[in-house]
């Protein structure tokens, strides 16, 4: 089958429909038909869409199948899905998108069913959905509001008045929530530089220091993320991380980390100075902590493999603790819509309780006496929100609640979903319609009089044996560095984080500790893009460029370039004043270093 955008939508709508995962499977689909640009952008258009109107389509759709659509061969129904949902939201003419999916009967060797998807969708397409009669409300909230009966019956019970605007309000106007990296520039300097770069549309956002923007195929693919600008992250999760108003200097573990959104602003709030434990537990998942917290070139980040359900006694007393934990999701519909057609299932929602009961549990004993705990949720739950802070409250009568109504944003707590506990309004919940998506928050103060843990005894680790091929190459390019002790890990050479040697290291799996700074490679030092992203700025040889320097779109495709100002041996790349890497220069010509796999191949 030729790659077209079309097909590849559909491709993955088939496989979502039997395996779930809808970010993983469209991915792996584009990948496979190696679609990039607009045909990316429009195939995952496609993709979503369907997904956040299927209640609505297979209504529509219905209506014209007697036999409905599940007794239709599985990439027939996708056809008759995707082509109603271009005609009905994307703004595709009808006749093309029928004479495509016709065409699409015949790609997925399905040409017996093109009659009946021609005949379908020309009556589809113009359907009058306001003529639609329903049984009741809650099968009113399935078809306009798309969304599984059982998603439909909690909004239906919990939320009668706002259950429809909540399944069908657009995150952040369709636009993608971005937070500016403080320290390489303002939320408006974000802006300018996004409108120069090729977004569509950028302007601040609800939340000091993010910005919303508008691209034409996915934000990873803008140069600026890849040189740490910004990073990804909704309004109501950025304000999660503020309210825990991280400083410099401080211990803090974020303790539910992955994929790091959250690690990277609190570690920006520390101006990356002090300790900063993130940990998942899952290591692939801290695989992709280790991966943000490069590209943002930080270095105070610990990043752990940990089981956040129990007290690890190796961790540090912290200063300061963010759980944002896992939960039920009810808050991101919009951001994630097969989230509308998940299971409630008392038993998996009973398991999903105890799983953040415990969480709060360990983090009141990892935090210090006086210290600040901010508990946080993507969901609008009660018993996962209010009720879950209640019972925290009566299990440690140690902690009080901080009042986070001067936020700005969102709305206080329901006394009544927490029935006697009056604080519980001190808490914050985020509406979909206040801006982003679902979320809550709640901040907790330790009593200063509270009883410290016994602390536990570290023998201070060995720092490894200094290689002189490192200390050749330090002095004359990070001379600053040259006294810092260093830690292997296999071959690799990395820069703790100061203070982490008084871990205890047999009992914690540190996936990235510090910074990568090389190996020793033939009796020669090899320097990692890691330390040139975390240091670059700082080295003594560099080549300076700018955004707008025709050298720089070069150096992201990974290509060679003329040097300027850097003299021959290692020098660090820098855009605006700001790492983008390092390189080799030799007879005025910088060999690039760029890692092969964030290069821009277009």
């Amino acid at each position: 089958m030729a790659a077209n955008p079309r097909a590849a939508a559909v491709a993955a709508l088939v496989r979502q429909e039997q395996d779930g995962f809808s970010n993983l499977v469209l991915d792996a689909e584009l990948k496979r038909q190696q679609l990039e640009g607009r045909d990316k952008a429009f195939a995952s258009a496609i993709f979503y869409t369907v997904l956040e109107h299927r209640g609505t389509l297979d209504y529509i759709l219905c209506q014209f199948l007697p036999k409905g659509l599940a007794k239709l061969d599985a990439p027939v129904r996708e056809i008759l899905r995707a082509a109603l949902a271009q005609a009905r939201y994307m703004q595709v003419p009808v006749s093309a998108a029928v004479n495509e999916a016709v065409k699409l009967t015949r790609a997925f060797k399905k040409s017996s069913a093109s009659g009946l998807v021609n005949a379908v969708l020309r009556k589809a397409c113009s359907y009058d959905l306001s003529t639609a009669r329903f049984k009741n409300e809650v099968e009113r909230l399935m078809v306009l509001g798309s969304a599984g009966r059982d998603v439909a019956e909690f909004l239906h019970k919990n939320y009668p008045d706002e259950a429809l605007d909540i399944l069908t309000y657009k995150a952040d106007g369709g636009m993608t929530s971005l937070r500016a990296n403080p320290l390489k520039g303002s939320a408006d300097e974000l802006c300018a530089k996004l409108l120069a770069s090729g977004a569509k549309e950028a302007k601040r956002g609800i939340v000091p220091g993010s910005v919303l923007a508008r691209f034409e195929g996915s934000p990873a693919e803008n140069e600026l993320f890849r040189q740490g600008y910004f990073h990804v992250e909704g309004q109501a999760s950025q304000l999660a991380a503020l309210c825990v108003d991280a400083q410099p200097g401080e211990t803090v573990i974020d303790l539910c980390a992955a994929p790091g959104g959250k690690t990277i602003l609190l570690a920006e709030q520390m101006h990356s100075t002090g300790r900063l434990y993130s940990c998942d537990a899952a290591e692939n998942r801290v695989g992709l902590i280790r991966t943000a917290v490069q590209r943002m070139g930080l270095t105070n980040v610990e990043a752990l493999c940990n089981d956040a359900t129990k007290v690890n006694p190796a961790l540090p007393q912290a200063d300061r603790i963010l759980a944002d934990v896992p939960c039920s999701g009810l808050g991101i519909l919009a951001k994630k819509p097969d989230l509308r057609y998940k299971k409630l299932e008392p038993a998996r929602e009973a398991e999903l309780l105890a799983t953040q009961s415990a969480i709060l549990d360990t983090a009141a004993q990892l935090l210090k006496a006086g210290g600040r705990l901010v508990y946080s949720t993507c969901t609008i739950d009660p018993a996962e929100n209010q009720q879950q802070i209640a019972a925290f409250l009566a299990r440690h009568p140690e902690f009080t609640l901080c009042d986070l109504n001067a936020c700005g944003f969102g709305r206080p707590g329901e006394e009544n979903r927490a029935p006697g506990c009056t604080d519980i309004t001190r808490c914050r919940r985020i509406w979909p319609a206040d801006g982003g998506e679902g979320h809550f928050m709640a901040k907790l103060k330790k009593s200063p009089d509270a009883e410290a843990p016994v602390p536990v005894r570290v023998k201070p680790g060995k720092p490894a044996k200094t290689p002189p091929e490192w200390l050749d190459f330090v002095k004359t390019t990070f001379p600053f560095l040259a006294d810092r002790p260093l830690t292997t890990a296999g071959d690799w050479l990395l820069l703790p984080v100061p203070g982490s040697e008084l871990l205890n290291l047999s009992k914690l799996r540190i996936v990235r500790g510090g910074v990568l700074a090389g190996s020793v490679l033939k009796k020669r030092f090899q320097p990692a893009h890691a330390l040139f992203m975390a240091y670059g700025a700082q080295c003594t040889n560099r080549e300076e460029l700018t955004l707008t320097d025709p050298r720089t779109a070069a150096w992201l495709r990974g290509e060679e370039i003329d040097a300027a100002t850097a003299q021959n041996g290692w020098c660090a790349v820098l855009v605006d004043g700001f790492p983008l890497g390092g390189g080799k220069v030799s007879g005025g010509r910088i060999k690039n270093h760029y890692p092969k796999g964030l290069r821009n191949l277009q």
